[in-house]
């Protein structure tokens, strides 16, 4: 197994976001759908919806619980937020048509609401060349043939817990063996991992493996996750492939927690606080601010 690749700066410069220029139009700048949420849990698509358009997307639709539909449609009116329909693969099929980047899992708790909508979740990602970004309890809803279609355009972003059951493996082994685990997911799944923890191991097949140490303990928090998927699919949608969005959006979440650590402590702050650095730290890192 060779050196990890520590990410920082340099790697960032060398594997760069698309430059949208002064002048870009939101066709330029993507398209995100987001599906997830439940009458409980309608914070994690909240906080990943604003992921997306603080990292630079145009558009993001939202297919959620009925019960909070209306509330969250007020509490983001920036996004297009439907009720999720009785028949949620047809619609899931209308509202993917165009659009560059697919994310499903937030807010979900287990691979009952997400096991039924991934056939068309890759089928619509097939047909339109989109990314997918695979989450939370969507997670446990899937296997290798599943999202073969789409492996190369796929990320998978397991937390310990979550890489445990897709392995089968024991708790105590991620700690020690997170470079290895991610490389396995990653191999056996064909897709872009990144495997969050204290440290964060991402891993592609037939690419070297990179290691992010950004962040701090405070972003173990309930809802962080989801602000970074969506801030992940923002850049995907933007134009960025599954690895570079993936780095990218790994390191820009790590050093939001970096400036909310010294604006308010090292635990205590909230997800939605990593918001609002979002922009101002993928700014500082991009090459127009060198």
């Amino acid at each position: 197994m060779t050196e990890p690749i520590r990410v920082g700066p340099e790697v960032l410069a060398a594997h760069p976001l698309p430059d949208h220029g002064e002048t870009s139009s939101k066709p330029e700048r993507g398209r995100v759908l987001l599906i997830g949420g439940t009458a409980e849990t309608p914070g994690a698509v909240l906080l990943a919806g604003i992921g997306v358009l603080r990292a630079g997307a145009a558009t993001v639709r939202i297919v959620t619980d009925g019960e909070v539909a209306p509330a969250l449609g007020i509490a983001l009116p920036e996004a297009l937020v439907a009720a999720r329909a009785a028949d949620p693969a047809a619609q899931i099929g209308a509202l993917a048509e165009d659009t560059e980047c697919i994310v499903i899992g937030p807010g979900t708790d287990g691979p009952e609401q997400s096991a039924p909508l991934l056939p068309t979740v890759v089928e619509a990602a097939a047909a339109d060349g989109a990314a997918v970004v695979i989450d939370a309890g969507a997670l446990d809803a899937i296997d290798p043939t599943t999202i073969e279609p789409i492996a190369s355009r796929t990320v998978l972003m397991p937390n310990p817990v979550e890489v445990c059951r897709l392995l089968d493996v024991e708790l105590a082994e991620v700690k020690d063996h997170g470079e290895q685990l991610a490389i396995e997911v990653a191999t056996r799944f064909g897709c872009t991992v990144a495997l969050r923890g204290a440290e964060t191991w991402v891993a592609a097949p037939g690419q070297p493996t990179f290691l992010d140490t950004s962040g701090n303990a405070g972003l173990a928090t309930s809802g962080s996750g989801d602000v970074l998927a969506g801030v992940l699919a923002g850049f995907a949608a933007r134009g960025a492939d599954p690895l570079r969005a993936t780095l990218w959006a790994v390191h820009v979440h790590g050093l939001a927690g970096e400036r909310c650590a010294a604006d308010l402590g090292g635990i205590g702050y909230l997800a939605r606080e990593l918001l609002d650095h979002v922009p101002a730290v993928t700014a500082a890192l991009s090459p127009r601010a060198a």
